[in-house]
């Protein structure tokens, strides 16, 4: 199989982009001197492609057809240089791709990888994954967990989209079923086909480097390991994680209070998310590093017909380097097991249970410098819990959204009943310094 979207290449051929990138990683390439025979593997993503699913390597076909590596269509070069491990070591060029984990009743997001950055190195680092545990691993090109603030489930509407951009997919019920959506408008509009996500892939050789024969490739070998070690931060501090909130439930216990175990698991989660180890959400701007932004909401501005609201999207975002995180009970991602199948009638009841616990949680939890507001789309009568139509008023991003449409804030939509806003105190203050 070979195409516009995949191309074999060596060094010679790839240090320039990658050196942009990270000239440091460049160098030790540089030092190794590969010959010709340690191959690059180039592939063009579309918006949505699988590029890991059920723990295998997907690869586009010319017709934008996301293809297992085991696929008959697949040479048998390609099998050669990407099959040593479930997922080869890639680099990311362009844009960004999603770790996520999914399940029939849910989504989570775990990881934003960004351009300049690897993944699969645990893998080539790790011994062997086998079974069950390795199909629970997929990453997509672009934002995998992205969806609109207004809600979008109109059915009449979505006919529009069905005629004008070959939709197949039904209306969407849930938030995650919105990205199924999103890459049939991407793949049948001429700027949604424009946006990919590059990966550059180091083949086979490469995971076999003889450090006896090379001594320089140790220096590759170190820089791999750093990288992994940084990448498995959070992994590292689980259990720290899970000794704290046993302390923090016995003080609790201490108060007569008992709080249920998802709201504790949502606290640590809202906590690890403030911190940078799982991704919330930001509203997309027009970067367009997550998803073709403009080319999906134009769809749902000119084709289905949504006028009574800003057309705003969201996207995962992992990190500390912006203002606010956002996350919703109305769309639990934390990837605790308790999550499954916990429902509740009344969110706005669970919001002022969290709310209390957060309140004793910022003097058990001092050091982590975070604090947290939250929302929903109706008035609380008890004055505990911030209206979501407050949202834009608060946050410059959400209001920058605003002026670029020209029309009112979607404070009634799904993601904003029972949102909580996650800020960096110590981002915060570096910005008004």
């Amino acid at each position: 199989m070979s195409h516009d979207l995949i191309e074999i290449a060596t060094w010679r051929d790839m240090r320039d982009e990658i050196a942009n990138l990270d000239t440091t990683l460049a160098n030790i390439i540089d030092l190794i001197k590969p010959n010709d025979q340690y191959h690059f593997i180039k592939v063009k993503y579309p918006y949505g492609a699988k590029i890991l699913y059920q723990g295998e390597l997907h690869l586009p076909n010319a017709h934008y057809q996301d293809l297992p590596l085991s696929h008959q269509q697949i040479s048998s070069e390609l099998k050669k240089q990407l099959g040593y491990r479930f997922t080869p070591m890639g680099f990311i060029t362009k844009n960004l791709a999603e770790v996520y984990f999914e399940s029939e009743t849910r989504l989570m997001p775990a990881k934003v990888v960004n351009q300049g950055e690897f993944f699969g190195l645990w893998q080539l680092l790790d011994p062997p994954i086998e079974g069950v545990v390795k199909t629970v691993w997929h990453i997509s090109a672009g934002a995998r967990s992205a969806f609109f603030l207004p809600n979008v489930s109109d059915n009449t509407a979505h006919l529009n989209l069905k005629r004008d951009f070959k939709i197949s997919y039904y209306a969407p019920k849930t938030l995650s079923e919105q990205q199924e959506i999103f890459r049939e408008i991407a793949l049948n509009s001429e700027e949604g086909r424009q946006w990919s996500c590059d990966v550059i892939f180091l083949g086979h050789k490469w995971a076999s480097l003889d450090l006896a024969k090379n001594t320089k490739a140790v220096l590759l070998r170190n820089y791999w390991l750093e990288q992994a070690w940084n990448q498995s931060f959070y992994c590292r501090s689980q259990m720290t994680y899970d000794v704290t909130q046993e302390a923090f439930s016995l003080a609790m216990g201490k108060k007569n209070l008992k709080p249920k175990p998802y709201h504790l698991n949502t606290i640590d989660h809202l906590i690890a998310i403030g911190k940078g180890m799982y991704p919330g959400f930001i509203p997309n701007d027009e970067s367009s590093t997550a998803m073709p932004t403009t080319a999906i909401e134009d769809a749902y501005i000119h084709s289905y017909k949504l006028k009574n609201y800003a057309p705003i999207t969201m996207r995962p975002y992992q990190g500390q380097s912006v203002p606010s995180l956002y996350y919703s009970l109305s769309f639990p991602t934390l990837l605790s097991a308790g999550a499954h199948g916990y429902k509740t009638s009344n969110i706005l009841a669970e919001l002022r249970e969290i709310k209390t616990l957060i309140n004793l949680t910022e003097d058990f939890y001092k050091d982590t410098h975070l604090q947290f507001d939250l929302y929903h789309s109706e008035k609380d009568r008890f004055d505990e819990i911030k209206h979501s139509s407050d949202i834009p008023k608060e946050d410059p991003n959400f209001q920058s959204c605003l002026d670029r449409y020209q029309a009112p804030f979607p404070f009634a939509g799904q993601f904003l009943r029972g949102c909580i806003k996650i800020t960096n105190l110590d981002y915060a203050q570096q910005q008004t310094q």
